[in-house]
């Protein structure tokens, strides 16, 4: 119910009253509710920085959007549902990337990678390893240079994206991957 109440409140434009009620509905007693309503809360966020026309209140959105998917993702960590707990991570992922701090954002992608251990979150592994490659081509386009472990780690993750997807036949995201290696072998020869 909490979450067609957010959307009519997004719909309407009253970011403010999305937040509140998202945190509303984060305050409740069981650990599985508690994860759903910080989602809300970040998709709150995430829709306030998309209006904003303000840089510095974009970025803030941002920031507690990542902090309330974080705070989602430590939830379902608990519970053991570990696919909810890495669509929290990557949600967070998305939300540092948007709000430029590319350290915290490529550790929780290499934790995300890190999901390619286990038969039942391959997929999620695999995005992991797309999204260590994208956060270093993001940070070399913002500031000119990648992140620790540089070039040769951002190519080794997006091919490592591209053969787990084509090992998992997934030729949806195979074809996203592909894309994500494109960019880092340009970015990496220099032909960007």
């Amino acid at each position: 119910a909490a979450g067609m109440v957010l959307s009519g409140l997004i719909a309407k434009g009253d970011f403010e009253e999305a937040v509140a009620t998202a945190s509303a509905a984060a305050k409740v007693s069981d650990k599985a509710s508690q994860a759903k309503g910080h989602l809300l809360v970040a998709e709150a966020h995430v829709a306030k920085a998309s209006q904003s026309s303000e840089e510095v209140e974009k970025l803030n959105s941002f920031e507690e959007a990542a902090k309330a998917q974080k705070t989602a993702r430590g939830l379902f960590k608990e519970l053991g549902r570990k696919q909810d707990e890495g669509e929290a991570l990557q949600g967070a992922i998305g939300s540092l990337l948007a709000a430029e701090d590319f350290t915290q954002a490529m550790g929780l992608a290499k934790e995300l990678q890190a999901f390619s251990e286990n038969a039942d979150t391959q997929t999620l592994g695999a995005m992991g390893a797309q999204l260590v490659a994208a956060t270093h081509l993001r940070h070399r386009s913002k500031v000119g240079t990648y992140l620790e472990g540089g070039e040769i780690e951002m190519l080794s993750a997006a091919k490592k994206a591209v053969a787990t997807f084509e090992r998992l036949n997934d030729m949806d995201r195979r074809g996203a991957a592909q894309q994500t290696l494109r960019e880092a072998i340009q970015s990496a020869t220099g032909s960007d």
